[in-house]
């Protein structure tokens, strides 16, 4: 089942769909999976924005371990005002987040409602670390054939089982709500 955090009226079900509709400035959604558990994970989702980022940035993040609250990988998608997004691969113990790589995508230009494909992996290296690796494209394109990004990390903490869970974020600049639509979530767990 899932839990998420803060006002239940941020959070909703519409055609299969789960929404976080976010309309106060610098306010986030998540969203956990309980009963779901793994290290090693290939986490797939289709995700969705209501408006372009004309109005105002916002993220989608999407964790195969999220550990405690506030300790987790994620692989973030951030989309400013250039329209173009960013995937971030984000360490976060304690509360303190590190963005351990980011890569640009120029070619991806967001239109509203179409639902673009998140795949983010945590994998144990033969170290002990944790690769974390991302791919972000339109859901009804053909997926990259290598990883976009990916870093490798061996914070104590992190290298243990986690949770699922999906986030969003509007930032306390942006002029209009935005409404985060998640789909066809599958995690699958990988050996090392």
């Amino acid at each position: 089942a899932w839990t998420s955090g803060g006002t239940a009226s941020i959070y909703s079900v519409q055609s299969g769909e789960g929404r976080q509709t976010l309309s106060t400035r610098g306010s986030t959604a998540a969203s956990t999976l309980a009963g779901v558990t793994a290290r090693d994970a290939l986490l797939r989702v289709d995700v969705a924005w209501s408006r372009t980022p004309a109005e105002g940035a916002f993220y989608a993040a999407a964790s195969p371990r999220y550990v405690a609250s506030g300790t987790e990988y994620r692989c973030a998608i951030y989309l400013g005002t250039s329209g173009k997004p960013k995937i971030d691969l984000v360490r976060r113990l304690g509360g303190a987040e590190t963005v351990l790589a980011f890569i640009s995508l120029p070619a991806v230009s967001l239109t509203p409602g179409t639902p673009y494909r998140l795949l983010c992996q945590t994998l144990t290296t033969p170290t002990g670390a944790t690769e974390i690796a991302a791919k972000f494209y339109p859901a009804g394109g053909t997926e990259p054939a290598a990883w976009q990004v990916r870093s490798t990390d061996g914070t104590a903490g992190l290298q243990t089982s986690g949770k699922v869970m999906l986030w969003s974020y509007l930032s306390g600049s942006s002029t209009a709500n935005i409404t985060t639509a998640w789909d066809n979530l599958s995690v699958t767990s990988i050996t090392p």
